[in-house]
């Protein structure tokens, strides 16, 4: 019996792992990617002697503990890659030069923002304690949500029993749980960049997850990242073409049966269009 045939569109971080993924069950997959290099988004360019990273600034799933890791782990030989751990999330500083560090270590964040801002003494505990108790907790899934049946939606109830109450406290923007506070200096120290716009849960589980050394910064960047991927999947048997643009996905009987490239080439032997 043949083996199925798969044409994905695009050379990104999801596509190669998909590609990999299918060349490791047996099916025969091929890549179309518009640009010279892998990663879509997930890139990096060199100018003057210097890397300009466009995507990675922490990458989650490297501590062991963690299922992610054993994910990353099927593709990437996660031991030979080394990583930046950040002591700081960052600094601010306010218009008379009074400087809040973000350090990862929950403690040391305590007494950071309890020394600049003791006022609000109540809500900086409240913030370290729930980044405390979800900094070792796996809010991962052990199988894709699509795969749940009814008694793993049941069982989950008593898995994230533990951090239940920290994830309903704290679901609402950064910006929304910050209101409460009596200093303006810490609602501008919280909601620095993006985090003002997302969960609160977001900034939490991102600093427990820098503390307990979860995240990190690859060194080597982005590019690199992809490049491993690449080598993964062309490992496996998978084939990627570079600098082809696929101007339609052709169909048939209501089914995509290929790809018609700009420069006229049509694939139309697929079983499955990705």
């Amino acid at each position: 019996m043949s083996k199925k045939k798969i044409i994905i569109i695009g050379a990104g971080i999801a596509g190669l792992s998909a590609g990999c993924y299918l060349q490791m069950n047996d099916y025969d997959s091929e890549i179309f990617e518009l640009h010279n290099t892998p990663g879509g988004l997930c890139t990096a360019w060199k100018r003057n002697g210097y890397t300009f990273d466009g995507c990675i600034h922490s990458i989650g799933g490297l501590n062991p503990k963690f299922k992610l890791y054993h994910y990353w782990n099927e593709l990437i030989e996660m031991k030979e890659l080394k990583f930046f751990y950040y002591d700081a999330l960052g600094t601010v500083e306010d218009e008379n030069g009074k400087i809040a560090t973000i350090f990862t270590d929950p403690d040391k964040l305590e007494k950071e923002l309890k020394s600049i801002v003791p006022e609000d003494t109540k809500f900086i505990h409240s913030f370290i304690k729930a980044v405390k108790k979800l900094s070792n907790f796996d809010l991962m899934p052990s199988k894709p949500l699509e795969l749940w049946n009814p008694l793993d939606y049941y069982l989950n109830q008593f898995k994230i029993a533990p951090v239940l109450y920290y994830l309903i406290k704290w679901r609402k923007s950064l910006e929304d749980m910050t209101k409460r506070c009596k200093s303006i200096k810490l609602k501008r120290a919280l909601n620095m960049d993006f985090f003002s716009r997302f969960p609160a849960l977001f900034l939490l589980i991102s600093l427990g997850s820098l503390h307990n050394k979860n995240s990190g910064y690859p060194i080597g960047g982005s590019l690199l990242f992809a490049r491993l991927l690449e080598e993964k999947y062309l490992e496996l048997g998978g084939k990627i073409h570079y600098k082809f643009k696929i101007i339609k996905i052709n169909i048939k009987d209501n089914q995509a049966t290929g790809i018609t490239l700009e420069n006229g080439e049509i694939h139309n032997d697929a079983d499955i269009v990705i």
